[in-house]
């Protein structure tokens, strides 16, 4: 890719090779956004404690580690 300009200059040299569409449709960023109300404090939910993926990851890792070392337990001690 040829970078002899500035990145606007590049994507205008793109555009006259018509490598990029000139007018795209125009995205409404706003579907990203959560409403805002002023005046209103965030409500935080009680009860029920949501789990942590990383501590699911934690227990996953542990859990396939314990089976690892008594497979190798196993594959050592029985007799072939």
């Amino acid at each position: 890719m040829n970078r002899d300009g500035l990145p606007y200059e590049e994507c205008w040299r793109r555009q006259d090779q018509g490598l990029v569409p000139r007018y795209r449709e125009p995205l409404d960023p706003a579907y990203a956004i959560p409403p805002f109300h002023p005046g209103t404090r965030a409500r935080h939910r009680r009860g029920r404690h949501r789990v942590d993926g990383a501590r699911v990851s934690g227990a996953l890792c542990l859990l396939c580690l314990a089976v690892l070392v008594v497979t190798i337990v196993l594959a050592t001690t029985l007799p072939a």
